[in-house]
């Protein structure tokens, strides 16, 4: 019988604790496509579990949210025609990383200095180490994301960190990111902190 070719260029797009995004290339017939299977396994002796969304024939892409972190799954993909037999599945395999921090603060009584602080993710299991990262501008300005003006990796234990060599009554947007095995990463976490005026010495705090 008649097959439709598999998907190509199968590619992971998004992967975070709790969300993934993977895209690909509509199989060569394309115009014979009415529709995708994209099913994932995850991969745990206990608790393993199947689950499966159809996507139109015009997406080439496909989200699962809501997965557990620090967790491998198997994604396979499959092309389905009224025309031919389905494609043979193609199939990628992903660790999950960790959740985002949780409880993140940041506070400031220098002139040049921003304190930052946070809890451990849930999944924190797979978490290797964590990202700071900070840039100067308005508040909420995500145009900073261009000009990072430091950044630094702190060890998995490390529940805070101080960061120095600051411009005095400047915003600065403060990054936290929690990192994981195989080059993971979780969602990153944005707090926005201005140091205190030069010449005072006035706590000012941003939490969640």
């Amino acid at each position: 019988p008649d097959v439709l070719e598999p998907v190509g260029n199968l590619t992971l797009i998004a992967n975070t604790g709790n969300y993934i995004q993977l895209g690909w290339d509509a199989p060569k017939r394309q115009d014979c496509v009415t529709g995708y299977e994209v099913c994932l396994d995850q991969l745990d002796e206990v608790n393993g579990t199947s689950h499966c969304e159809n996507v139109t024939g015009t997406f080439w892409y496909a989200s699962f949210i809501n997965i557990y972190p620090c967790t491998y799954y198997d994604i396979n993909v499959t092309a389905y025609s009224n025309v031919s037999e389905p494609s043979p599945g193609e199939e990628i395999h992903v660790h999950t990383g960790p959740y985002q921090v949780i409880n993140s603060c940041t506070s400031s009584n220098a002139t040049d200095e921003i304190y930052v602080s946070w809890l451990a993710p849930w999944g924190e299991s797979c978490v290797t180490s964590y990202n700071i990262k900070w840039c100067g501008g308005d508040m909420y300005s995500f145009r900073c994301y261009l000009n990072i003006s430091g950044a630094t990796n702190v060890s998995k234990d490390a529940r805070d960190y101080l960061i120095t060599g600051l411009e005095p009554d400047v915003y600065y947007n403060v990054l936290i990111t929690a990192l994981g095995e195989d080059d993971t990463a979780s969602a990153m976490i944005e707090r926005p902190q201005k140091t205190c005026l030069s010449g005072k010495n006035i706590l000012t705090h941003q939490s969640l």
